[in-house]
């Protein structure tokens, strides 16, 4: 799979995920508040979800994880409105791609770095006895909390991967025995 063909994935995913979210929130609120207002109603949503999208924190994630969780106990799959189940995997896979994403975020901002990076969970999916380490002996590794709800099926586990930046390359371990995700500049 080329690069270009990696990155419309994952804009796909992407554009999927918030498609998605948007749908979900004009149906309710325009059931709300009646035909009238539609056009004004869609205009204010989709401003609003912007702003949200700027500013998603780990309370969400929480939220959304904890959501998931719920749909996912009984079912293969997980229904996301009357007529949409999404299957097990996919949302495993979707659920390890915000923390990966939230992680990136979090290493960014607190280490003031804009750099992009690209991880595709197929290709980029370490073995999970993978050792890291940091360039710099003496450094630490760069720690943050995982939120403190999950699927069962990514329960007590460590998932490792590779993150292909701009100018460099990251590890993270996204470990959801301990709750915690770590970002690496090595492996051993």
């Amino acid at each position: 799979m080329s690069q270009g063909e990696k990155t419309q994935w994952k804009i796909g995913l992407i554009g999927f995920g918030a498609g998605m979210l948007v749908m979900l929130a004009g149906n309710t609120i325009v059931n709300l508040m009646g035909k009238d207002n539609n056009q004004l109603i869609k205009k204010e949503i989709l401003q609003e979800q912007e702003k949200q999208q700027e500013s998603v924190d780990e309370t969400e994630l929480n939220q959304s994880v904890v959501e998931k969780a719920e749909d996912v106990k009984n079912g293969t799959g997980i229904k996301t409105g009357s007529n949409v189940e999404i299957p097990k995997n996919f949302a495993e896979n979707l659920i390890l791609y915000q923390y990966i994403e939230y992680g990136v975020r979090k290493y960014s901002e607190d280490n003031k770095k804009n750099d992009r990076y690209y991880c595709d969970i197929k290709e980029d999916w370490l073995p999970y006895d993978t050792e890291f380490s940091m360039k710099k002996e003496g450094d630490i590794p760069y720690k943050t909390d995982l939120s403190k709800e999950i699927i069962p099926e990514l329960v007590n586990n460590i998932y490792n991967f590779k993150l292909e930046g701009q100018n460099d390359t990251i590890y993270m371990a996204i470990d959801t025995y301990n709750m915690k995700i770590y970002v690496y500049d090595k492996i051993k």
